[in-house]
């Protein structure tokens, strides 16, 4: 595309987002889902939704895998699908996520992350780093 002054415009480009800024949840009956909308070699996608945890309708993901480093990254996106931020992923729950997009199987794509530390504990106790 040109201007009238022969200068070649590009098309606007989405802006490099930033981390993701939780908002606290308004009760203490209240959990936040995440609706897995896209995985693929890119990127992860996905949108937020505080339910009450009786409304039900999503899958728990526990994980503990691996370590703290967060080199991933899921785009979150608003229900007009604008870009809110990116929440940094683990190796470990980018591969879970990545598979749970290509199960077959698994029909709903909502999850409930819960990351553990039982695991983490237990080893600092008795001396050893996860």
């Amino acid at each position: 595309m040109s201007s009238s002054l022969g200068l070649k415009l590009e098309p606007p480009t989405e802006a490099e987002p930033s981390k993701y800024t939780y908002q606290s949840l308004s009760g203490p009956d209240k959990i936040r889902v995440l609706h897995l909308h896209r995985a693929d070699s890119e990127e992860v996608e996905c949108t937020l939704q505080e339910i009450t945890h009786r409304d039900g309708g999503y899958q728990a993901l526990s994980y503990v895998w691996g370590s703290d480093v967060k080199p991933y990254r899921a785009i979150v996106r608003d229900s007009a699908r604008m870009v809110q931020g990116y929440i940094p992923l683990t190796e470990s729950l980018n591969h879970a996520l990545h598979d749970l997009w290509d199960a077959e199987e698994v029909k709903s794509k909502v999850f409930g992350l819960i990351r553990s530390a039982l695991p983490r504990m237990a080893s600092k106790r008795m001396g050893r780093s996860p």
